[in-house]
Parts: structure tokens; sequence; C-alpha cells
């Protein structure tokens, strides 16, 4: 049996909003050890090795190219992602209540799931 922790998603795009501002890339120097994460703007979001200077060893070494991608893609792609269950979860939310209203027919003789889309998306104002 599995154990599955459903995420505060509000809480999660808190937590992006408050990370350092815009995408992130990873700059690696001659020596694979030595680099930093750097954001839009410049600054240095990360360092590892010897980035800026010899004496600001923060991190350890430099993470996988995997990882690299994964953490810098993290930046912009999460908060799209949570952003969008968000979304997904509120216009949901008022479907059901659209249905349980009684403002969408569930019949089986209406004119099909066109009909029913084109109602689901007019009783939660996207239409």
């Amino acid at each position: 049996m599995t154990t599955e922790t459903k995420r505060d998603l509000h809480a999660d795009l808190a937590i992006c909003s408050a990370a350092t501002s815009g995408g992130w890339y990873l700059n690696v120097a001659n020596d694979e050890h030595c680099g930093a994460f750097y954001a839009d703007d410049g600054s240095i979001v990360m360092d590892f090795g010897a980035a800026p200077n010899a004496y600001d060893q923060v991190c350890g070494d430099a993470p996988s190219p995997e990882d690299a991608v994964f953490i810098a893609e993290a930046r912009t792609g999460w908060p799209h992602a949570i952003e969008r269950a968000i979304n997904a979860e509120r216009w949901l939310l008022a479907l059901v209540e659209a249905l349980e209203r009684g403002d969408i027919a569930q019949t089986r003789l209406s004119s099909g799931t066109d009909y029913v889309v084109y109602c689901a998306k007019k009783a939660v104002g996207r239409w």
C-alpha cells in the first residue's frame, strides 16, 4: 500500500515565486568541477567550485548535465505546471458545481459531448 501526500499547490507556487526570478542557466568553467547557476540578470544563484572566486566554494562539485537541466528548467517549468494545475482544479470545481446546480443537463439525449463542453464553458464563464 502506498501513501500519497497531497501537495499544497498554492504553497508550492509561493516557494517558486520567492526564488530568484527569471530563467536560470548553468555556466561551467574550464574545470568541470567549477561553475555557477546564473539568473537572467547575470546574478549568481548558486555556485560550486571557484566561481566567482577561489574563496567562495559553497556547493561542491558541479551537478551532472541531467541534473543541471532539471534545475534550470524547474525554475520556470514548475511554476507554469502549478498554475495550470490550480486553474484545472478551479475549472473542474466550477464544472461540478454547475452540474450540481443543474445548469448543465445530463441526459442521454443531449447532442453529444460538444454540447456538454459548450454548456460547461458557458457555466464557468469561459465562453
